[in-house]
């Protein structure tokens, strides 16, 4: 006995239709749907944020400065101070001490003496600054020699000198002083502003460089002063 069979009329084989993408997509979050729960959904948001917020905080966001050297060098290689330089930004140079205070009056006068002096250039660097007669005197010569034609650069800590008013720092601006801040706040980088510069610099005409330091005492100050030798 043979059998055929024949499909009915009006009727075709079926055959299997490709999944569509959409239909996939919402296969898929149906999955998802079901498998988690509102406190799994909360808790995956929340290490999310929290992942996000250290990155934020440690300034992955901010471009950064990269420096590479291709060679290894050794402390007393003749190329290691040439190198270290360039990665600093700095200029190598040999100087003699002619000077040394250690009381605050003799300081303030050797800082104003020197500048007074300057004839090309004076930059000056500090973490701490507060407002009275010494800071008024200290930006009194400063825009004197910028009157005269000396390019002034001030860079000072932005927390240190929290306590000086905008109206001295746009008093020496409105003079032609160069002033910028350290690390002021930034959305950026927030933690940035707990790194600040205990550096205190005054360097005149690119020859002559003084150095303060300040103790945990007031009066537990000293200034070196020292002269390029080219």
């Amino acid at each position: 006995m043979i059998l055929c069979l024949t499909p009915r009329k009006g009727l075709s084989p079926e055959r299997p239709q490709p999944s569509s993408l959409p239909d996939t997509v919402n296969n898929t979050l149906q999955f998802v749907r079901s498998a988690m729960t509102w406190t799994d959904i909360i808790l995956f948001v929340a290490v999310l944020t929290i992942a996000w917020l250290i990155l934020y905080l440690r300034g992955v966001f901010e471009p950064k400065v990269k420096y590479r050297s291709d060679h290894r060098l050794l402390l007393n290689d003749t190329n290691f101070l040439p190198l270290l330089g360039g990665f600093s930004q700095s200029l190598l140079t040999q100087a003699h001490i002619f000077g040394f205070w250690s009381q605050p009056d003799q300081i303030y006068a050797a800082r104003l003496a020197a500048i007074r002096k300057a004839q090309h250039i004076i930059q000056f660097e500090t973490f701490f600054m507060t407002p009275g007669a010494r800071a008024n005197e200290f930006a009194k010569a400063l825009i004197e020699r910028s009157h005269s034609g000396v390019y002034v650069q001030v860079l000072v800590d932005h927390s240190g000198t929290h306590k000086m008013s905008s109206s001295y720092w746009k008093r020496l601006r409105a003079a032609g002083v160069e002033v910028r801040f350290f690390h002021p706040p930034k959305l950026k980088v927030p933690l940035q502003y707990l790194s600040r510069t205990h550096r205190k610099l005054l360097i005149i005409d690119e020859t002559v460089a003084c150095s303060f330091i300040y103790g945990s005492q007031r009066n537990n100050v000293c200034a070196v002063c020292s002269r390029s030798v080219s």
